[in-house]
């Protein structure tokens, strides 16, 4: 029903298959759904490209080889981390130190979030890019946020936008 997309924050350009959130604080709820939902799908991609940055560092500078090359090491780092996560959470939870538990983003029962201990290491640079909202960008948006806010509707999202004042 719409194509694979992207999901950027505001230093993002909106395109046709990258999504960025609405700007402003004044936003409909409708937009508030929308910018929340993204926002989670970013956070988990963020949490997992983190984690393997912090323990692969490859991966915290742009990668130099032929795009074969890139490929067969990303799926080399993604096996090696899925491996090591799955082998490493056999034993009790204290002793991970692979992934240990605050080693990712959590949410907390209010719903604040708190940030992963990975992101307190090197970060790890993203150029600002700029440019022009499309047409067809703004389309895939809308219906995105239709999406979200009828047939795709969750109780959580309307939860944690009701608790940040949304009506």
């Amino acid at each position: 029903m719409l194509p694979f997309l992207f999901i950027g924050d505001e230093a993002f350009p909106l395109k046709s298959n990258l999504m960025r959130p609405y700007s402003g604080v004044a936003l409909s709820k409708d937009k508030a759904i929308f910018n929340y939902r993204p926002s989670r799908a970013r956070r988990c991609v963020e949490n997992a490209f983190g984690i393997m940055a912090s323990r692969f560092r490859i991966f915290r500078k742009p990668l130099v080889s032929s795009l074969e090359t890139s490929t067969f090491t990303i799926a080399a780092a993604v096996c090696l981390h899925n491996f090591i996560k799955s082998a490493k959470e056999v034993g009790p939870s204290c002793e991970r130190k692979y992934c240990p538990l605050d080693f990712a983003d959590k949410m907390s029962p209010d719903g604040y979030i708190n940030d992963g201990r990975w992101r307190t290491e090197e970060a790890l640079a993203i150029n600002n890019r700029t440019g022009i909202n499309s047409r067809q960008a703004e389309e895939t948006k809308r219906t995105l946020q239709n999406y979200f806010c009828h047939e795709g509707a969750t109780a959580w999202q309307d939860a944690h936008i009701a608790k940040n004042g949304k009506k």
